[in-house]
């Protein structure tokens, strides 16, 4: 499936993962990109520890195939996929009941404008083309 993320397409180092993208929604040319996230430097919530955990605790899913799967190996649907992400979030701090999966693209985009990023580099980062 090629709007799958893959496992064969997330590499895993000490210090990141580098995630391609070979489908989503703003890529109107098809051209792949590629985002990088960062091991967490501080606090308990490190993506690159979750990821290696999950993928830990069911060696099936270290082989070639969806990377978020049933354990019968179909791939969750982005529906499944941001339900459950909606109520994890929800269960963490009841008061952000809104959470959504977009909100961590608004969330990064809003951390690197605290860092000093330009606009461009923001955008580039995000894979946006306006300027909203």
């Amino acid at each position: 499936m090629h709007n799958v993320l893959s496992r064969q397409d997330v590499v895993i180092d000490s210090n990141c993962m580098i995630c391609t993208l070979r489908f989503s929604k703003v890529d109107q040319a098809g051209i792949d990109s590629s985002i990088k996230i960062s091991r967490a430097l501080s606090g308990n919530m490190c993506p690159l520890q979750f990821l290696n955990a999950y993928l830990e605790s069911c060696p099936e899913f270290s082989v070639p195939g969806p990377l978020i799967r049933h354990l019968n190996g179909d791939p969750l649907s982005r529906y499944q996929f941001t339900a459950v992400l909606k109520n994890a979030l929800f269960l963490l701090d009841p008061r952000r009941e809104n959470n959504q999966s977009h909100s961590f693209h608004i969330g990064a985009a809003s951390m690197t404008a605290k860092l000093g990023w330009s606009a461009e580099e923001i955008k580039m980062s995000g894979r946006w083309s306006s300027n909203a």
